[in-house]
């Protein structure tokens, strides 16, 4: 009783400190320069859909058109201020269509009600998840889940991850219940963030997962199909322009190895950190692949929920681009862990309070510095969460069989 009071507590301090970041980086910086940077996106995103259509929507100068205005509108001008730049849209255009409401209204306007719609649709689908599972009677730690920085970032920033969590939610729910054509069919909705897909696939390969496949390759190629007939051939050469040229592929501020590329390069030169990259890349996948090869006798896998964790938190450690909002994917996830009793609860206190404290911390001294440290932290405890799936199934009492490739 006593560490939930202390959960409790710690939560509304988080919660209080969350709320003053948020009124003193508006205040100081107004809006759409760093608190709203990307639903600037969606915004003119819609307003060129509008205007001239989806074959246009990844046109750089006409997204420089729409955010310009509004970046100099609501900005204001400080010494930490970054500079102007245009986010170019990395989506494939039929999920564009869900921004299309929020141009009818003007940009604040359309923020606050995205930010509300956001936090409402995510308690509604938390309580939901808990529900269907039977999991009802832990929907405290549920949503203190979105109290983790991840889920913040995602408010603070406009993001689009709450599809991501809901896709995952749904695609567990049905491959639990051995529906899985459909749940094949809710990995589609990954394709958001098809860096998020990177490991999923193989494992469905490697598993043999026929059903999941075959779901997952229909939706594809639906989604596929009606993004094409909105943009045309070239729209999707465009779009794979976007992809290529993404600015921010070696941010320093993400939750991957490649993130780490800047700061090595300070100290060591290129070929030393490609080496050092690309070792702990390999020894990631290393132990990923030693968490899909634990199989029970009969060469089953014998723990759903840890083996999808695990390959969660490796994707997001060796994506090419993954930034902390992304993180909330792994929510369910973690509900499930916690509601069956296969993690202890300190582990998921650890994986929402550690990497928020540290970016609250670092963020009075440097709102920047604050984003690369966290960074750094969110990759460790993702890290953390692959070898407590490797040891966890260990302790289970099964042993590592055959080759998985």
């Amino acid at each position: 009783m006593k560490n939930n009071t202390f959960v409790r507590i710690l939560s509304l301090v988080l919660l209080f400190c969350y709320a003053i970041f948020v009124f003193w980086q508006i205040s100081y910086r107004g809006l759409f320069e760093y608190v709203g940077i990307d639903y600037k996106l969606r915004y003119s995103t819609a307003k060129i859909v509008r205007e001239f259509g989806f074959n246009s929507i990844y046109d750089y100068d006409l997204q420089t058109y729409f955010q310009k205005p509004i970046f100099d509108e609501y900005s204001k001008k400080t010494p930490d201020s970054m500079d102007y730049w245009t986010i170019p849209l990395p989506y494939l255009p039929i999920y564009t269509i869900l921004f299309l409401p929020y141009s009818l209204l003007p940009p604040h306007v359309g923020f606050s009600v995205w930010v509300i719609l956001t936090f409402f649709i995510s308690i509604v689908y938390i309580y939901s998840f808990l529900k269907r599972m039977n999991f009802v009677e832990y929907y405290e730690v549920g949503f203190i889940l979105l109290l983790s920085l991840p889920f913040f970032l995602n408010i603070l920033f406009g993001q689009v991850n709450l599809w991501l969590m809901i896709s995952i939610g749904e695609f567990y729910i049905s491959f639990k219940n051995n529906k899985y054509f459909k749940s094949g069919l809710w990995l589609t909705g990954l394709l958001l963030k098809p860096q998020t897909l990177i490991l999923f696939v193989p494992w469905l390969l490697i598993t043999k997962k026929w059903s999941v496949i075959k779901g997952f390759f229909i939706g594809t190629l639906a989604v596929l199909s009606m993004s094409y007939l909105f943009i045309g051939s070239n729209g999707v050469i465009d779009l794979l322009n976007v992809f290529f040229e993404w600015p921010v592929l070696a941010s320093d501020s993400g939750m991957n190895f490649l993130s780490m590329n800047q700061r090595l390069q300070i100290i060591f030169p290129t070929y030393l950190t490609v080496i050092i990259l690309g070792f702990f890349t390999f020894i990631t996948l290393l132990a990923l692949f030693k968490l899909w090869a634990l199989n029970d006798k009969k060469g089953h896998l014998i723990n759903l929920d840890l083996i999808l964790v695990g390959t969660m938190a490796a994707t997001f450690s060796v994506s090419p681009h993954s930034n902390i909002h992304m993180a909330i994917l792994l929510i369910p996830l973690l509900i499930v862990l916690l509601a069956r009793n296969i993690v202890p609860k300190w582990v998921a206190y650890v994986w929402i309070f550690l990497p928020s404290g540290v970016f609250l911390i670092f963020s009075i001294f440097s709102v920047g510095m604050a984003h690369a440290i966290t960074g750094r932290a969110q990759l460790g405890v993702n890290l953390f969460l692959l070898l407590f799936a490797i040891n966890s199934i260990i302790k289970m009492g099964y042993k590592s069989v055959g080759k998985i490739l």
